[in-house]
C-alpha cells in the first residue's frame, strides 16, 4: 500500500456503509486523493470513495466490500458495489475454485513458421 501511495494520512472516523470506520486519506504519487475505509469492528476493508474523471466530468465513486467469507484461506469480500451518480455495478462471488493450473497454460503460443 505504501508503494502506491505518496502519502497516507488517517482523516478520522467517519460512517460508511452503515458501519463506523477509520478514514484514510490516500494521495498517489500524482496528486489523487482517494479515501479508504476500515470498519473498525472487523479491521476489514469497507470500501472506498474517489473522484473519477469521465467524458461528463469528474463524478464521486464509492466501492462498498461486503459479506467476507473464507475463501481458501483468503477472508475475502464476496459482494463488491460500485456505485456513482451514473452507474451502478454488483459484483457477487459466489464460488472460488484453487485448481492447480499446468504450466503449459502459461506458456507462450509456438512461432508462427
Amino acid at each position: 500500500l505504501m508503494r502506491a501511495y505518496r502519502e497516507i494520512t488517517v482523516s478520522g472516523f467517519a460512517v460508511f456503509d452503515d458501519r463506523q470506520c477509520v478514514e484514510l486519506k490516500l494521495t498517489s504519487h500524482t496528486g489523487t486523493v482517494s479515501f479508504l475505509y476500515i470498519d473498525t469492528e472487523t479491521y476489514l476493508s469497507g470500501g472506498t470513495k474517489m473522484n473519477v474523471e469521465t467524458p461528463i466530468g469528474m463524478v464521486e465513486t464509492k466501492t462498498y466490500l461486503r459479506n467476507y467469507r473464507d475463501l481458501g484461506g483468503f477472508i475475502t469480500p464476496t459482494e463488491i458495489s460500485i456505485e456513482s451518480s451514473v452507474q451502478r455495478q454488483l459484483i457477487r462471488i459466489d464460488k472460488v475454485t484453487f485448481d492447480e493450473i499446468p504450466p503449459s497454460e502459461y506458456a507462450p503460443p509456438p512461432a508462427a513458421p
